[in-house]
């Protein structure tokens, strides 16, 4: 085997390393945490696909509210009540 595939195959294998890392602290975060409405205090947990590709924004998310309607920037929260 020369070089060039030992390094091939070591960034093949970070890269599958750096996604798997991704997608298990996605998983965990999606698990437990949820948003709420800060308009009409409505706690809901978005659908996995608009959580991944909604617009982000310093600590939390613009996301529409399944109870009202209000589209709004939406901090995560614990869901047992703690931030």
């Amino acid at each position: 085997m020369q070089a060039y595939e030992i390094l091939l195959w070591f960034g093949g294998g970070v890269v599958l390393l750096v996604l798997l890392l991704g997608a298990l602290s996605t998983a965990r975060f999606y698990r437990h945490e949820q948003f709420v409405c800060p308009k009409c205090s409505y706690p809901f947990q978005p659908r996995l696909r608009k959580y991944l590709f909604s617009q982000n924004a310093a600590g939390g998310k613009i996301l529409t509210c399944p109870n009202c309607g209000a589209k709004e920037y939406m901090e995560p929260q614990r869901r047992d009540g703690s931030k």
